[in-house]
This record gives structure tokens, C-alpha cells and sequence, in this order.
């Protein structure tokens, strides 16, 4: 080190005061603390997320047990704005989607699907890609861990629920897990009226996780 750097230290040692001393070490602890957040974020994202960080990507999406049926129906009850809840596995090794089950508060909805189920077992089944650019994309959000929603007309649904289409506006899809590239299905919801968007996708997401943790 040499003389004019010592000087220069020793002069700048002398004038410190002791809340300098403070602010000057508070910095420094700041600077190396973000260094270190900065340098571990996967890791420190995928320990915040807990059972999510550790999901394994060929996560089976099941039938719901009773903690899962009562999650979902919590989120039913707390959005009147649903008409029905679709639970799909996705499959990306076989490209097929799969319906799991089917939420709804409505006794008429329920009717319908019980006699379509048992006329026509697997409507709601199919391929996950196809040549539709919009369901592409929206499988690929969903993958991405996104929340989104689409209008009914001219989806899927008007397709193979055309008695019940009629009744919706709007139909979002909810990730599950609600996590980047993690997703083993996801929530279709399909909406009557319409919803506070931004209210409705943290409840949302928020339900998927719970969903997902009840797993355990």
C-alpha cells in the first residue's frame, strides 16, 4: 500500500464519527447482503415456495380429497360469479389433456354434466396442442405459471358445452401449481358475469396453491 493511500485512510479514519461509523458499516452489511440475495435468487425463490420449489414436472393431477373439494368450493362460494370449475391434467409426453372434475354450485349445471358424462364419458378430453393458435398459446401461458383469461365465443367450450356456453361470458385458467414452468393441469373457470380481474386472479392463484398444498 502505498504512503499516500495510507494518508489518505488514516485522514479520512480521523474525521469519522461514530453515527458515520454506523451509516458506513449499515451500507456495506446492505451491499453484501443484496450481493449475496442477488447471486442465491433461485434458490431463495424456489425455498420461498416450499413444496412448489421442490414439484416434480410429471405431477399427476388427481380426483380431489375432502380438504381439496372444500378448497375449491370455498373459492366457489366466494366468486357467485362462477358458473362451473373444470380440474384438467395435462400430458405433454402423450400431448393430452384430461378431465379430472368438474366444480359447481349450480344444481342444474350439475345435472347436465352427470347425463353428459354418462351419454358421452370423455367430453372435455383431447389433445393439448393442436392447430389452434389461441389454445397453443394458452397452453403455454399456463406452463409459464400465467393467469388468463379468454371470452367463451368461439373457444372450447362453445364447442363441446354448447347448452351451457350460452349462460357464460368468460372463462380463465388457472395454472396448478401457480408456478413458472410447473404446472401438472390447471383450473378452467368459467364465469357468468363479469369479475374485478385483478381481485379475481389473486384469489385465484391463491386457491390453486392451497389446492396444490393440500396434496400433503
Amino acid at each position: 500500500m502505498s504512503e499516500d493511500l495510507k494518508t489518505k485512510i488514516f485522514t479520512f479514519l480521523a474525521h469519522i464519527t461514530v453515527k458515520r461509523w454506523l451509516i458506513t458499516a449499515g451500507v456495506a452489511i446492505s451491499a453484501i447482503g443484496l450481493y449475496s440475495v442477488f447471486e442465491n435468487r433461485q434458490k431463495l425463490f424456489e425455498a420461498g415456495l416450499g413444496s412448489v420449489g421442490s414439484y416434480v414436472t410429471d405431477f399427476i393431477v388427481q380426483p380431489p380429497s375432502k380438504a381439496q373439494h372444500e378448497i375449491a368450493y370455498n373459492f366457489l362460494r366466494l366468486h357467485p360469479e362462477i358458473a362451473f370449475m373444470t380440474l384438467i391434467d395435462a400430458d405433454p409426453l402423450t400431448n393430452t389433456r384430461k378431465v379430472v372434475h368438474r366444480f359447481t354450485l349450480d344444481p342444474v349445471i350439475e345435472r347436465y354434466f352427470a347425463e353428459l358424462d354418462r351419454d358421452k364419458p370423455g367430453v372435455g378430453d383431447g389433445p393439448l396442442f393442436n392447430n389452434v393458435e389461441a389454445n397453443n398459446s394458452q397452453v403455454i401461458a399456463i406452463s409459464n405459471g400465467e393467469f388468463l383469461c379468454s371470452p367463451v365465443k368461439g373457444g372450447l367450450v362453445e364447442r363441446i358445452y354448447p347448452e351451457i356456453a350460452k349462460t357464460l361470458i368468460k372463462s380463465c385458467r388457472v395454472p396448478l401449481p401457480p408456478a413458472f414452468r410447473r404446472a401438472g393441469g390447471w383450473f378452467a373457470i368459467h364465469l357468468k358475469s363479469d369479475v374485478d380481474e385483478n381481485r379475481f386472479k389473486t384469489d385465484a392463484l391463491t386457491m390453486s396453491f392451497l389446492y396444490f398444498e393440500a396434496v400433503k
